[in-house]
């Protein structure tokens, strides 16, 4: 099997939505990239994340409408579509576009910039 680096310009418009739609929220990239490492329940996500439950649980219900996060019983994961858009947006960090995508999207991928090397 052959894998590529992920392209910027490859995106589909749905694609780019889905991701300007995380990137401009810090509560919706931090919940995706928390998501990323794995299923958990919403009080793992909580003690996590350390942010108010209302704003958490409406985070989460945003991005299950979305399609991006499925809830199972008390759990929560990444889609399919969310798992590949959440690890396309640390391609784009881990290939170099920081810039680029710090000029498209603006203050909170500042943020996830920040978070990836702490």
């Amino acid at each position: 099997m052959r894998f590529k680096l992920f392209n910027v310009l490859d995106f589909s418009n749905e694609q780019f939505d889905l991701t300007r739609y995380i990137l401009t929220s810090e509560l919706r990239l931090n919940l995706i990239l928390d998501l990323y490492d794995g299923e958990k329940v919403f009080e793992e996500i909580r003690l996590h994340l350390d942010k108010n439950p209302g704003n958490l649980i409406r985070g989460l219900n945003e991005l299950i409408e979305r399609n991006l996060v499925v809830k199972y019983d008390k759990s929560y994961s990444l889609s399919n579509i969310g798992y590949l858009i959440a690890l396309n947006i640390i391609n784009l960090f881990d290939n170099g576009m920081q810039s680029i995508i710090i000029m498209t999207f603006g203050k909170s991928i500042q943020l996830f910039h920040f978070r990836l090397n702490s």
